[in-house]
């Protein structure tokens, strides 16, 4: 266990256990220790960071909900703006170009980062603000009290507060006791594979993202500052072969696990040439350009979970609507839930603050989780639906964008004003 100091709680000041140590929990800690309310974090991991994967964009409704905590800053250490989207076809023809535009974030548009550096910046980040965080401690039950919940960890050990929040992931068990019985998981179709080429694609522009509708598969790249690419691949799951672990023999003087590593690398590699194969993309160019050893992953998304809460227990974040990686907004609406849970819970007595936070979430985040679910689709089998699909691309993007208009204004333009009453906000 790895703790830091904390200041004293107020007398009488709200408490909260914080489940889970990732964007989500860190974030909500800050925003309930902004919002006067004691928050102490819990993650099962030994340490989040080596985990975190690859890289991540934070759009600008992100970033804005990180400026009203006033977090914004130490993310923006690493990292670069990405100011617009360019939709390509297989066939290498330019279907359209999406502005991203904010007006309330130091950027100018999307933030792309890796994985590790925003997890690292949010914990140094709420490390300095006093927050303590438990690493290695698993939760293993929750149960009422007459203050609130009572919460279990590996080893016997217990807490109490008035409020549990379950930023517990994809995987939450915080969800399945508020929800017992009942798993909404819903499997990608697809699975996620993302690293970084020393190349430069032919007309890439640095911080604009291109999506390349393959024949069998989306493809996505982006130029960096100093010349390197970051890309992600999205082969399509039809079964789970592509995920059973390739049987290796160890080179002699090598042991076994390096040997799997580079077996499965090996795969990859192969399994996505063939797969981009005939599209006109730098995807081929890419992988011979990237050293780093490639794996995948798989994701799941949650359209509806029933429960999102109790008297004293909340979700938020993965546990409660995680989505594909279509709509690259994953971080984002959890940055967002964390400021929004601690503007209720500073407003509004326990129980009807969960309810308001509820009302004020639900419908924009089930939104959001259908988008990316449809953005994720595997690509049509047939050329004739492939062709009807960019059209439809096209259309929908020039209709979108006329003016100048971000075609995901909706979700990019949500604005989180901290000092407003949770009685004025929308869901």
């Amino acid at each position: 266990m790895t703790t830091v100091s904390k200041s004293p709680a107020a007398p009488g000041a709200l408490t909260a256990l914080v489940i889970g140590g990732g964007v989500a929990g860190l974030a909500a800690a800050m925003a309930l220790r902004r919002a006067g309310i004691e928050a102490t974090v819990h993650e099962a991991s030994t340490d989040t960071i080596a985990g975190a994967g690859g890289w991540l964009a934070l759009a600008p409704n992100g970033l804005d909900a990180l400026q009203a905590i006033e977090a914004q800053a130490p993310v923006l250490a690493s990292g670069f703006t990405n100011s617009s989207v360019r939709l390509l076809s297989g066939r290498g023809a330019v279907l359209g170009v999406s502005p991203i535009r904010t007006a309330r974030s130091a950027t100018g548009g999307s933030w792309v980062m890796s994985r590790p550096d925003l997890y690292l910046a949010l914990r140094q980040e709420a490390m300095r603000r006093g927050i303590t965080i438990h690493f290695s401690s698993r939760l293993t039950g929750v149960r009422s009290s007459p203050e609130g919940v009572v919460a279990t960890f590996t080893g016997g050990r217990t807490e109490q507060a008035q409020v549990l929040v379950g930023a517990d992931g994809v995987h939450s068990l915080v969800r399945r006791v508020l929800n017992p019985g009942v798993s909404p998981l819903r499997p990608a179709r697809v699975l996620n594979i993302g690293a970084r080429g020393h190349y430069v694609p032919p007309g890439a522009r640095v911080g604009e993202l291109n999506l390349v509708f393959g024949a069998r598969a989306l493809f996505g790249y982006v130029l960096a500052p100093d010349g390197c690419t970051w890309w992600f691949a999205n082969p399509p799951l039809r079964d789970g072969s592509l995920l059973k672990a390739p049987t290796a023999v160890a080179p002699a003087g090598a042991t076994a696990g390096p040997a799997t590593q580079v077996t499965e690398d090996a795969r990859w590699r192969t399994h996505l040439r063939d797969l981009y194969a005939a599209d006109c993309s730098p995807a081929l160019a890419l992988l011979e350009a990237t050293t780093e050893p490639l794996r995948a992953w798989p994701s799941e998304d949650l359209p509806r979970v029933r429960t999102w809460h109790d008297e004293h227990i909340v979700l938020i974040g993965d546990a409660v609507h995680a989505s594909t990686p279509g709509a690259g907004q994953g971080a984002s609406l959890a940055l967002e839930d964390a400021v929004v849970l601690a503007q209720c819970l500073r407003e509004l007595p326990v129980p009807a603050a969960l309810v308001r936070f509820e009302r004020l979430r639900r419908r924009r985040v089930q939104r959001v989780v259908a988008l990316a679910a449809r953005t994720c689709a595997p690509s049509p089998t047939s050329r004739v639906a492939r062709r009807v699909r960019d059209e439809v691309l096209h259309l929908s993007l020039s209709r979108a964008t006329r003016g100048g208009e971000d075609s995901l204004g909706w979700i990019h333009q949500h604005h989180l004003d901290w000092d407003a009453s949770v009685g004025a906000l929308r869901g």
